[in-house]
This record gives structure tokens, sequence and C-alpha cells, in this order.
């Protein structure tokens, strides 16, 4: 699975927008959500005739650039998989959006800050959504590029206890696991953090990761949730829906056909892991 990138910037409508053209976009914005995946998050305010631009925050896979640039393509797959009554959007609501903005010469510019950590960049871009008739097309006007040594934790830097406080987290969700198959878990498939010391004292574990993992995933690649689910069993009474929800939300949907053909990956051995575990205790 790839990195999230994060977005902050603005979205402002270009050319002569009326409001048939405002009111056939809010729907098209609303569904760049796309249900918590890759896109734009959240904007700060509703847009109009007086009012031509808004914040936004939003991520990307790999880079929020290159997201921008599948928003065609991801609009109408979401509009397939998501074909529900409370569905905010249609193909043609959307394809006769792209036509009023092709036959209007109407742009939308959209300027952001974007940020992934795990690669180390910033980048400063503003680019452009305009529309052939039939897609929708994304151009790149400015992009400036910036590297930057983001240095990781790691479990050895953040101590036994953070180690064990992340382990007891994870066991929170499952029926009597396997202590050190856990212990190997997380070492292999967790993100290293210290707020798992005190995550304990918060009585929502959906509010524990939405006030620690937004920006991004507890775990070093989303599919090993898959692997967790796979390699022990869920106590269905416990917080588990929570985090599945928080997951759904801001970063990918899970669905039973991919748990079903996932192939667990390969832990570390009992001994291996001893040998490390008793070196982070004798930190």
């Amino acid at each position: 699975m790839a990195n999230i990138s994060s977005a902050e910037g603005t979205i402002t409508l270009k050319g002569n927008w009326t409001q048939q053209a405002i009111d056939a976009f809010k729907p098209v914005l609303n569904s760049w959500e796309f249900y918590g995946e890759y896109g734009i998050q959240d904007c700060r305010n509703e847009l109009s005739l007086k009012n031509k631009i808004t914040e936004f925050y939003g991520c990307g896979r790999w880079s929020f650039s290159g997201t921008l640039n599948s928003f065609d393509d991801g609009t109408r797959d979401w509009i397939k998989k998501n074909p529900d009554e409370n569905h905010p959007l249609t193909a043609e609501q959307y394809n006769e959006f792209l036509k009023i903005m092709f036959d209007n010469d109407l742009k939308i510019e959209i300027t952001f800050e974007d940020e992934e950590e795990g690669f180390g960049f910033r980048v400063s871009e503003t680019g452009v959504f305009t529309s052939d008739g039939e897609n929708l097309c994304y151009e790149t006007i400015r992009c400036e590029e910036e590297d930057y040594d983001f240095e990781e934790d790691s479990w050895e830097s953040l101590g036994c206890e953070s180690f064990d406080a992340a382990a007891r987290f994870f066991a929170q969700f499952l029926v009597n696991p396997d202590k050190k198959e856990l212990q190997k878990w997380v070492k292999e498939c967790v993100l290293p953090d210290e707020c798992y010391v005190y995550a304990e004292e918060e009585t929502d574990v959906y509010e524990f990761l939405e006030d620690n993992f937004t920006d991004y995933c507890f775990v070093v690649d989303t599919d090993r949730m898959y692997d967790f689910m796979k390699r022990f069993k869920i106590n269905p009474v416990s917080e588990w829906s929570n985090l599945v929800d928080f997951v759904n939300q801001y970063y990918c949907s899970y669905s039973e056909n991919d748990l079903e053909e996932y192939i667990p990956i390969n832990l570390e051995s009992d001994e291996e892991f001893d040998k490390w575990y008793q070196k982070l205790q004798n930190q």
C-alpha cells in the first residue's frame, strides 16, 4: 500500500461561475471525500456566488498532486462502487457538471502545501482543474519541492514501556492472543509511537486514534490489518468496530474479499524476537 501524504490549501473558483454551475459542483466536491480514502477530506466553508474560495484539508496516495491527477477516474469509480440511495452524486450529474465547466470555460484552482513524512518531502503547488466536456483534467501550474531529513522513531529509541503499551493496545481487540505472537506482530507491523503509553487513559478507541493518527497510519502498511485479522481471533464485543470505523474513515475501506485473499506475512522466529526483546528490556 502507498504512503499517505497530508495536504492543506485553498480551492478557488476561476471564471464566470453562475449559481447553476456552483450547485452542479457541490455534489462533486462532496464526492471527493471518497468515503475517507485519498481525496479532499474537509472544506472549511461552503462555496457560493459571494464566496468562491474555501480552505481544505486532504490526503494523497504517495502525493496529493498525483491523487489530483486521478480525480476523474476516482470520481467515476466512487460512483460505481457506492450507488446507494444516499449517494450525493450520480454519473448523470457528474457528466452534466463537466459539460457546464467546458461550455463556460470554468476552472477550479487548487493551491496547497503537501507533506509526506515517510520519504521526507514537502511540496508547495498550484494547479487547475479544467474540463474537455467529457473528462476532468488536472494541470500543475507551479510546484516547489523541498526534501528534508525525517528521523523516525524506533521501538529501541522509545523503549520497552512504549512497546509493551502498544502490544496491550492491540491485545484488547483479541480473544486469548498468544502474547509472543502478538509482540512479534507489533514489532513488525506497528509504527513506533509513545502515545500507546497513554492509550489506557482514553475511554474511546476511536477518539484515541483520532487524537494521534489522523496524519499517518498506525501500521507500516494498511494491509497489515488484514494480517492482524487473519493471524488472531477478533473479540466481537471489544472496541474493534471503532478501530475499523477509524481506518475506513481516514485510510481505506476493508473488504471481506480482500481479507479472504490475503496471505499473512512471515514473522521472525521466537529466538530472534527473544534476543531483541531482552536488549529492549535492558536499555
